[in-house]
């Protein structure tokens, strides 16, 4: 559920998982409807600056932040109008299990 632009979004996630299906929320409606909320702490925690020395020495950069930044990230799979799966962001660098969330999504 990302906050981004539409066109950021789907680009993001055709890159990484071609079939999944992509909300985008800039207006952040879904983000409170789903009960995903805003944390300064979780924001800065020290989870988040281990994930960007490594990111940084794979050569990647730290990008421009669309959106509210301190607003935690939101992964849902809704089945059959049900939330079949969740993930709670520990911090907003947090990944979760994708190849999991694939393989219950097939």
């Amino acid at each position: 559920m990302p906050e981004a632009g539409t066109t950021e979004a789907r680009a993001f996630v055709r890159r990484y998982w071609p079939q999944a299906r992509v909300v985008a929320d800039p207006d952040a409606e879904l983000y409170s409807a789903f009960g995903v909320g805003t944390s300064i702490l979780k924001a800065f925690s020290p989870g988040v600056f281990a994930a960007h020395r490594r990111a940084t020495a794979k050569g990647h950069e730290f990008g421009s932040i669309d959106g509210n930044g301190f607003r935690m990230p939101g992964a849902f799979l809704i089945r059959d109008g049900e939330i079949a799966w969740s993930h709670t962001f520990k911090h907003s660098a947090d990944r979760p299990d994708f190849e999991r969330f694939i393989k219950m999504a097939d």
